[in-house]
């Protein structure tokens, strides 16, 4: 008897552990204020099609490393104005391929609009997609990101993105650097055709496996934007 109440007991305690290294639904809350705008009130949900190991991983970059297809919806209300965005998505990646795939409909007080996305993984931990939006000529654009760890539970993260119109050309590049799986810090650059330039820093923490907290700042030619977030994972 003895024996198999100690079974029990140990078989608890790796199922709990296994549990707090995993989770299927994260759902989020943010505030945006900028000088250009009111602020905005932003709260999203995803939910993964299978469980998001993140064991090893960095907290905030588990779910890109596992190639996690999920769905996701997301509302942003301008306190001002009272105008309102709802997005709803999906981003699928075929399995044992390396193809991605998104799809979204964003629904404004104004217009209901989609954008498709494709990409390609050539490598773990690199994704490049490009994307078309519903009524809008294609210009060729390009999206990247990169995650790879350095051991001892640091890691980076990579982005950039160029879009190249008729007239005007938008880079951006990015990244992250993980001091532990739970904690970044990280640096942004956007430039628009020259004349305006765009400089955020940001930072994320997670207080536990379960729950954390973002801010960024970002200084722009014509405004500053302060965004914060925090999320819940289970």
């Amino acid at each position: 008897m003895i024996k198999k109440i100690l079974g029990v007991a140990v078989a608890l305690v790796v199922s709990n552990a296994a549990i707090a290294d995993s989770y299927r639904t994260e759902i989020t809350v943010g505030a945006t204020d900028s000088d250009a705008t009111d602020t905005s009130l932003d709260l999203g949900i995803r939910y993964h099609f299978q469980e998001v190991d993140t064991s090893g991983k960095p907290l905030a970059e588990a779910a890109f490393l596992n190639k996690s297809s999920n769905v996701y919806a997301e509302t942003a209300n301008i306190a001002g104005d009272g105008d309102t965005a709802t997005t709803a998505g999906v981003e699928f990646y075929l399995p044992n391929t390396m193809f991605y795939g998104g799809f979204d409909v964003t629904k404004t007080d104004d217009n209901t609009s989609w954008t498709a996305t494709l990409g390609l993984t050539p490598i773990d931990g690199l994704l490049v997609t490009t994307s078309y939006q519903e009524d809008v000529d294609y210009d060729l654009n390009l999206d990247a990101k990169y995650v790879t760890t350095l051991g001892n539970g640091h890691a980076v993260n990579f982005e950039a993105e160029v879009i190249n119109g008729d007239d005007d050309v938008l880079w951006s590049l990015g990244g992250d650097y993980y001091l532990s799986n739970n904690t970044s810090l990280g640096l942004a650059f956007s430039d628009y055709t020259g004349n305006d330039t765009d400089v955020t820093v940001r930072g994320r923490h997670f207080f536990s496996n379960e729950f954390f907290a973002g801010a960024s700042f970002t200084a722009a030619d014509n405004n500053d934007t302060i965004a914060l977030e925090a999320g819940l994972r289970f």
